[in-house]
């Protein structure tokens, strides 16, 4: 048993290191940016730029290669990185845009939020501003403000996806115990918005709210506004426990970890430690970094039987996995989805935390717009989600194969 499970390590390790367009995808997006790559001749470009999109590091890898003067990368290459830059950028300044909109709003109303991620990173922790990819804005506000934060999002453009409709107040509440955030789309300038109220979903992995965080919590200067962040170490451990929620199957939050890893004082790390220690989550900061010693550093790793456990393969998938989550899943990914609820059971040795992990496996958020119920009915949920999950694996197979599906 023993040697079966350290051959599947030296597998695993083995699918990183020898993976010529992951491996300097890494290098790239290193913090070091010391490139030592000697296999150039051997990359598959076109799978790199797959990849550099599907990790959301394209635009930090655009930047890496347009200073680059120590291999040869072809003309067709760099100008599709040129593009992909181009239309980050252009993101970039919608998405700041819409902050300072949502900030001075927010304001008028003597309404706070915490800027989670996005340019609350990139602005400290990266050398250049624009070189991390940020899809959306990730705004917490404390629970008892999140109808009000809601309706002045909905009165700016935004809008949800139905829980904060007056019929919808079942919805919300069984919303609210599955999820931690409900998304905000706006057309006219294509911007979307994470509104949470607890930094995860299940309060029995991280049990943060608002108001603990904003004890955690510094500013930064952005367009004149005062906005509030998170602290480096927590900022640090959140990053931790948010890949790991996710089974780590994008490297952009690695290359997040290992830069603000890069800023903590001694001091920094002995608060995270307490941090994991008084969640119980000391694997999931383990396999961090673990995984940082392992992708970045090409070091042997201190924790084997964490690194076991890790979907370490996703990594250099093309195709994106999210958590274990089956809503980009087909019926071939059941086996990685099953492997992944096993990995999310190691993180915590706590009975608590390892029904919930059942709990929630068994529900489908996506019934919860169509049921309307409230969290009365969570048997009902757990009931009927393996079998409409089951169908939307269905559908979207069939899909896949040109068959054509009533939505």
């Amino acid at each position: 048993m023993l040697g079966r499970t350290q051959n599947k390590l030296e597998q695993n390790v083995a699918s990183l290191r020898y993976d010529c367009e992951f491996r300097l995808l890494t290098e790239l997006s290193s913090v070091s940016g010391n490139v030592a790559f000697d296999q150039v001749r051997e990359i598959d470009w076109d799978r790199f730029r797959k990849l550099a999109v599907r990790h959301r590091v394209e635009p930090l890898i655009a930047l890496a290669l347009r200073e680059c003067t120590f291999f040869y990368s072809p003309p067709e290459i760099t100008e599709q990185f040129k593009v992909l830059l181009r239309t980050h950028n252009h993101r970039f300044l919608q998405n700041s845009a819409a902050l300072i909109q949502v900030k001075d709003a927010f304001d008028a109303n003597e309404l706070d939020f915490i800027l989670l991620k996005g340019l609350s990173i990139s602005s400290r922790f990266y050398a250049q501003i624009t070189a991390r990819n940020a899809v959306d804005i990730d705004l917490l506000v404390a629970e008892d403000d999140l109808i009000r934060a809601a309706q002045i999002l909905q009165s700016m453009g935004w809008e949800d996806d139905g829980l904060f409709r007056p019929m919808a107040t079942g919805a919300l509440d069984m919303g609210k115990f599955l999820t931690n955030a409900v998304g905000f789309r706006r057309e006219s300038d294509d911007t979307s918005i994470e509104l949470h109220w607890k930094a995860d979903p299940n309060h029995h992995f991280l049990n943060w709210t608002y108001s603990d965080l904003s004890r955690m919590s510094d500013h930064v200067e952005i367009a004149q506004r005062r906005i509030t962040v998170l602290n480096a170490p927590a900022m640090y451990y959140y990053l931790c426990c948010h890949g790991a929620k996710h089974a780590w199957f994008r490297l952009k939050w690695l290359a997040d970890i290992q830069r603000v890893g890069a800023r903590l004082s001694s001091k920094d790390r002995l608060i995270v430690e307490r941090l994991s220690k008084e969640s119980g989550t000391e694997r999931v900061v383990a396999a961090a970094e673990t995984l940082i010693e392992l992708v970045f550093y090409r070091r042997s790793a201190r924790r084997d039987d964490i690194l076991v456990r890790l979907p370490l393969k996703a990594l250099i998938s093309e195709r994106e996995l999210d958590g274990g989550r089956p809503h980009r899943a087909y019926w071939g990914d059941i086996p990685q989805l099953w492997r992944t609820l096993i990995y999310k059971l190691s993180l915590k040795g706590d009975r608590r935390y390892w029904l919930s992990i059942v709990v929630r496996s068994l529900c489908d958020e996506r019934d919860v717009k169509i049921l309307g119920l409230s969290r009365r009915w969570l048997l009902l949920y757990m009931a009927l989600g393996p079998f409409t999950t089951a169908a939307r694996l269905l559908r979207r197979q069939l899909r896949s194969a040109g068959f054509k599906t009533r939505t």
